[in-house]
């Protein structure tokens, strides 16, 4: 298998807005009509679930870049859900939905319906996916396996699943259990070259258990096609500005594993204790006790991940990211998205008006005149916004 190989480790994103009828706010089948009133649309595309829309940016140079060209491609979107009486939202779940699953009517969905049962009706979920250029297969490798012990960080972050179904999950990112009932929503394992990964894919395809790259439902894996790797694990977010500065750091962090032999934080940890420490993540959110060695011995979640920013911030200026890293920074304590949706249901008590409070953030956030994400916060809390 050839791995297309990118000289700069550029930058691109994939992400999965829910689609909300605009009265009942609840999730809607609405991606085919959608697709169908934007056909000229390359980079709109269909998900699993015909309650989600995927829209892939281009290639980009930097966070920035990357921000204003989807937010372009969300005002255009917006404008035709508009015209069908339609929402777009960005959450890991939806907070009161209690629908199954409509499967989008494509060869490739239906096959996973039949080969996955009831349990391709329940798994309702919206991601931010980020692709990082690499130069060749086995730098692919090397840097998945150096972000694998960061992963607990990146949930951490990108927490924005507190509410399913009508509950409060108690989880920061409850997406992440509705997703582990498939049996390929996994980490991978440490494979440290390309040819071991070559292997272990034929022998995966001989079994039967994956037909292409596609199939590996991975929270991070290698895109030979395309030539990057592809970090799947975060939550969708609320707006564009938020999921690029989680692309930010997502490249800032590969590209720090890329240019050190031997990163430094965090270590790598036995299988079942990163394991325990990407489920914390999941359920405390920035809260969480990280297990930081084979001892046992634990530490904040939340100085871990300071740790990190401060180590990558260099390669993030390097990069033209650093905009995009210090809002990351200023949302740490206490903008994320779990603890937003906590804060805006403790205000009203109604998950219609979290659902209305999700909305509302995304259309401010690609108006032309939209108050940055760190504004409307406190302009919220002291009663102005919502």
């Amino acid at each position: 298998m050839k791995f297309t190989q990118c000289s700069e480790p550029t930058l691109g994103m994939e992400t999965e807005w829910q689609l909300v009828g605009r009265d009942t706010l609840d999730l809607v089948s609405g991606v085919v009509p959608l697709i169908d009133h934007m056909a000229d649309a390359a980079n709109v595309t269909s998900e699993y679930m015909q309650s989600a829309v995927e829209l892939n940016s281009p290639v980009c140079n930097n966070a920035t870049e990357l921000r204003h060209e989807v937010q372009a491609l969300v005002r255009r979107v917006q404008q035709t859900a508009t015209d069908l009486d339609m929402r777009l939202l960005g959450a890991g779940t939806h907070p009161f939905s209690e629908r199954l699953a409509d499967v989008t009517p494509s060869p490739r969905y239906r096959g996973i319906e039949k080969s996955s049962g009831y349990v391709s009706y329940e798994q309702l979920s919206f991601a931010a996916h980020v692709h990082i250029g690499m130069p060749s297969g086995d730098d692919a490798m090397r840097v998945i396996c150096g972000l694998i012990p960061c992963l607990p960080a990146l949930i951490a972050v990108s927490a924005n699943s507190p509410f399913y179904r009508g509950a409060d999950t108690d989880f920061a990112s409850y997406r992440l259990r509705v997703l582990a009932q498939g049996n390929r929503y996994v980490t991978p394992p440490y494979i440290h070259t390309w040819q071991r990964f070559c292997d272990a894919f034929s022998a995966s395809q001989r079994a039967g258990i994956f037909k292409s790259i596609k199939d590996a439902h991975w929270h991070i894996r290698p895109q030979p096609d395309l030539g990057t790797i592809e970090v799947r694990i975060m939550d969708a977010q609320f707006t564009v500005t938020q999921a690029a500065m989680l692309a930010a750091f997502v490249r800032a962090l590969a590209v720090s594993i890329l240019r050190d032999e031997e990163p430094d934080i965090p270590a790598t940890l036995p299988w079942w204790l990163e394991m325990e420490n990407r489920y914390r993540a999941s359920q405390h959110g920035m809260n969480a006790q990280y297990i930081m060695n084979e001892r046992g011995e634990t530490g904040p979640l939340r100085e871990l991940v300071a740790a990190l920013i401060e180590k990558v911030f260099p390669v993030a200026e390097s990069l033209g990211d650093a905009e995009e890293i210090t809002m990351l920074q200023r949302r740490l304590d206490s903008e994320l998205g779990y603890h937003v949706q906590r804060e805006w249901y403790a205000d009203s008590e109604s998950l219609r008006d979290v659902v209305s409070a999700q909305c509302d953030a995304l259309e401010q956030d690609t108006d032309d005149d939209f108050i940055p994400r760190d504004r409307a916060a406190a302009d919220r809390r002291q009663g102005s916004m919502y």
